[in-house]
């Protein structure tokens, strides 16, 4: 057997055992989700998982442009309203810091 015929095999059998729905949540579902960080993401959901660990899911995050895996708990289909994602740039798109306020000592007598 060819290894190209083995490796057909292997897909074919991935794509059977795939999980399509879990707990109300199907593939290709577009979702909100909160990430470990607290941030949120979005995106469509690309696998499900049924693991020891808990039932999650994988989608591709538009916002962060990666895959993410979350607890099914963590999904929702309606926007979640919070913190999103930065790149650490402000609107005007210089870096996000703490401004540190300099007095002249005449102004520290006056506060």
């Amino acid at each position: 057997m060819s290894k190209k015929l083995l490796n057909t095999e292997a897909v074919e059998n991935a794509k059977r055992n795939q999980i399509e729905e879990i707990d109300g949540w199907k593939l290709g579902e577009e979702i909100w989700a909160r990430l470990s960080d607290g941030s949120i993401g979005q995106g469509k959901i690309t696998t499900l998982h049924d693991a020891a660990s808990g039932k999650s899911a994988t989608f591709f995050d538009t916002v962060g442009s990666k895959f993410r895996t979350v607890y099914l708990v963590d999904l929702s289909r309606e926007e979640i309203k919070g913190r999103r994602k930065s790149k650490g740039k402000g609107a005007a798109g210089t870096s996000v810091g703490i401004m540190k306020l300099r007095l002249t000592p005449e102004e520290s007598g006056s506060i």
